[in-house]
C-alpha cells in the first residue's frame, strides 16, 4: 500500500494521534493502560472515515476530490470496517480502560455523533458563527489529552492549559489551512467552511495570529516554569505507584526539572508550527499534488519526538 492511499485512509492522521498521545501522557507523567494506544488512532480512524463516508455518500460519483472519490468507490467494505473498528474500541475500553475510561469514551462518541449532525444541519450554509473545523479540533484534542489528564488524579492547572492550548491552537491552524487550499472544492461540493464564511484574506489574518497565540503560550508556558509557579510536580515513588501530578517525569526518564519537560514541550511544537507557518507563507509550493495535507498532517507525527527531546535535556544537565 502506497503512501498517498495510506493518507487516502486518514491513517497518517491516526498515527498522528498516537503521536499526540505519546505526548500528553509523558508531559503529564502517566502511564495509560496499554489498550489506550491502540483505542485513540483507531477511534480517531473510525471518526474521520465516517466523515468521508458521509460526505461521499452524499456527493455520490460527483465527488471532485480523491479522498471522497476513493470513499464512494470502497463505501461498504469501509463502512464494515468502520463498523468492526468501533465495535472493536469499545470493547477494548471495556477490557482496560474500566468504566471511568469507557464513559469518557462515548462522551466523546456521542459529542462526535452532534457534531457530525450539526454539520449535516447546516450543510452549504456559511457564517462566521458555524465552525466546522472548530468541533474537529475540539474532538480531536480533547480525545488525546482528556483521558491522560484525568488520569493525572490532580486538578488542572496552568501547565496543562498552556501545553493543550498550544496544541488545540496548532490543531486548529492545520484545519484552517486545509479549508485554505480547499476552498473551491468546498464551494463546488457544498462543504460549509470558516474560510468560505470570511473570506480567503480574512482567514489568512486569523491563521497568522493563531500561529502568534502558539507562539505567546509556548513563552507563557516556559516563564510560568522557571519560577515553579502554579506547575505541581510529583517524581513517580520509590514504589512506582506515585502518582503523577500536572508536570511530571515519565518513568524510566529518572530526575528532571520542570524545566527541561517545558524546554522539551516547547522544542517538540516549534517545529510543528513552522511547518504550519511554511503552508501559510508558501501556498503555491504546498498548494500542488495536495503537498499540504501530507506536510500538514506529517506535523501532527512530531509531537512523540517529545520523549526524545525529554531524554537529551535530562542527560544534558
Amino acid at each position: 500500500m502506497s503512501y498517498a492511499q495510506l493518507r487516502l485512509l486518514s491513517i497518517d492522521v491516526a498515527l498522528g494521534a498516537l503521536s499526540g498521545g505519546v505526548l500528553a501522557s509523558a508531559f503529564l507523567g502517566v502511564r495509560m493502560p496499554a489498550g489506550w494506544y491502540v483505542i485513540l488512532p483507531l477511534s480517531v480512524w473510525v471518526v474521520y472515515t465516517w466523515d468521508h463516508l458521509l460526505d461521499a455518500y452524499r456527493l455520490g460519483a460527483t465527488a471532485s476530490t480523491p479522498r471522497h472519490q476513493f470513499h464512494y468507490r470502497h463505501f461498504r467494505s469501509l463502512l464494515v470496517a468502520t463498523g468492526l473498528g468501533a465495535l472493536l474500541a469499545v470493547a477494548l475500553a471495556a477490557w482496560t480502560l474500566g468504566r471511568s475510561g469507557l464513559a469518557f469514551g462515548l462522551a466523546m462518541g456521542a459529542f462526535s455523533l452532534i457534531h457530525f449532525l450539526v454539520v449535516r444541519a447546516v450543510g452549504s450554509r456559511t457564517s462566521p458563527w458555524l465552525v466546522k473545523e472548530l468541533g474537529v479540533a475540539i474532538v480531536y484534542c480533547v480525545g488525546i489529552w482528556g483521558l491522560p489528564a484525568l488520569h493525572s488524579g490532580e486538578p488542572f492547572g496552568p501547565s496543562l492549559w498552556f501545553a493543550f492550548g498550544q496544541f488545540f491552537l496548532l490543531a486548529v491552524v492545520n484545519l484552517l489551512e486545509f479549508s485554505l487550499f480547499e476552498r473551491r472544492v468546498d464551494e463546488a461540493d457544498g462543504h460549509s467552511s470558516f474560510v468560505r464564511a470570511v473570506g480567503e484574506r480574512s482567514a489568512r489574518r486569523i491563521v497568522a495570529l493563531l500561529l502568534l497565540a502558539t507562539l505567546g503560550l509556548g513563552a507563557a508556558q516556559l516563564l510560568t516554569a522557571s519560577d515553579g509557579t502554579g506547575v505541581a510536580q510529583l517524581l513517580p515513588a520509590s514504589d512506582g505507584t506515585g502518582a503523577a501530578q500536572l508536570l511530571s517525569v515519565p518513568a524510566g526518564f529518572g530526575s528532571a526539572s520542570v524545566q527541561t519537560a517545558s524546554i522539551a514541550l516547547q522544542a517538540t511544537y516549534l517545529p510543528m508550527a513552522g511547518i504550519l507557518a511554511a503552508l501559510l507563507l508558501r501556498p503555491a509550493i504546498f498548494a500542488r499534488n495536495e503537498r499540504y495535507r501530507a506536510w500538514g498532517d506529517g506535523a501532527f507525527l512530531l509531537p512523540a519526538l517529545y520523549l526524545v527531546w525529554f531524554h537529551l535535556l535530562g542527560s544534558a544537565r
